[in-house]
């Protein structure tokens, strides 16, 4: 896929980006002026032979722990999805990037932040959160932007802008109901 104009800043640059949902990730490269998808795995999930209801187990009288087989444990689906990410992400080189992004549900970042090589954690920028497995690579390449323009906001120089701003911001707080007595 080609990078439109709009977005030039990424073209000539390696850029690895990696886009995870809860269970499943995508992995997209940028070089030149295109954006390709390298790579996409999906954890599985446990499959389950007997087809028994509830279960109990108990120790000295008591219930130690009850459930059901076909409950899925989230855990248990996210540990397994870490494991495939480490395999996967081995036939990569941080040496061929310039700057990687993550894109995952906050509940998983900091697993896979922590999954991921040392070399590429060097080169990781903020993650942004949010499960946007199923956007289009450019639209990703579109939030990176997004995000870069509202770090850059322009200082008011006028005074009269700064009190502008000052008396929307009160009677913002008022319609919300938390007054400003400031």
């Amino acid at each position: 896929m080609i990078i439109p104009n709009k977005l030039s800043q990424f073209r000539d640059k390696k850029i690895l980006l990696l886009v995870s949902g809860k269970q499943n990730m995508r992995i997209y490269e940028t070089g030149g002026d295109t954006i390709k998808r390298s790579g996409e795995f999906r954890a599985t999930l446990p499959l389950h032979t007997d087809n028994e209801g509830h279960f109990k187990v108990r120790s000295q009288g008591m219930v130690m722990k009850s459930g059901s087989v076909r409950e899925v444990n989230n855990s248990e689906i996210i540990s397994r999805f870490i494991k495939e990410l480490k395999k996967q992400i081995k036939f990569l080189k941080a040496s061929n990037y310039e700057s990687v992004y993550l894109f995952c549900p906050s509940h998983t970042k900091k697993l896979i932040r922590d999954a991921l090589p040392v070399t590429f954690q060097k080169k990781m920028h903020p993650v942004i959160e949010g499960n946007y497995y199923s956007e289009t690579p450019i639209f990703l390449l579109g939030k990176l932007v997004d995000r870069k323009m509202k770090k850059k906001r322009l200082p008011l120089k006028s005074p009269e802008a700064r009190k502008i701003l000052k008396k929307s911001n009160r009677a913002r707080k008022v319609i919300k109901g938390t007054p400003d007595y400031s």
